[in-house]
């Protein structure tokens, strides 16, 4: 059996419908600052760092031909967060959540802000997902 770890949840970012998805910000036992967004693959897609174009291509073509058999499909991305970016950005979320007007403007504006540049977690069916990327057989 494997070895449980334990994530300091450190922000949590609100599904609603016209985000289409929703993250959460964890410091790793490792001391790593992650965001985990899990959404809609259409919008997640659009959230992709560069560098996930061809897998994003791929995807997105298995992604049709299960759209075409009925199945609704979630996408789940990451992006490892730099410290004092993290540090920065959560007093500027602190600040657009206790603001008086534009509330919802001032918090999709600060959203934005950290949720992009992700890389895409890919699964093949039979396998459990690992916070890194890897593969891992299904017992």
């Amino acid at each position: 059996m494997g070895k449980t770890k334990v994530y300091e949840l450190l922000a949590i970012l609100d599904f609603s419908n016209v985000r289409k998805r929703m993250s959460v910000i964890v410091r790793t036992p490792e001391n790593r600052v992650m965001l985990f967004c899990k959404g809609a693959d259409t919008t997640l897609c659009q959230l992709l760092h560069p560098s996930c174009r061809a897998i994003r291509d791929v995807t997105m073509g298995h992604l049709d031909d299960f759209a075409s058999e009925g199945l609704r499909t979630l996408m789940v991305a990451y992006r490892e967060l730099d410290s004092s970016f993290f540090c920065a950005w959560s007093k500027k979320h602190s600040e657009a959540c206790l603001s008086l007007a534009n509330r919802e403007n001032k918090i999709s504006r600060v959203y934005e802000e950290i949720e992009k540049d992700l890389m895409v977690s890919v699964r093949k069916p039979g396998t459990n997902w690992k916070h890194d990327g890897g593969q891992q057989s299904a017992d």
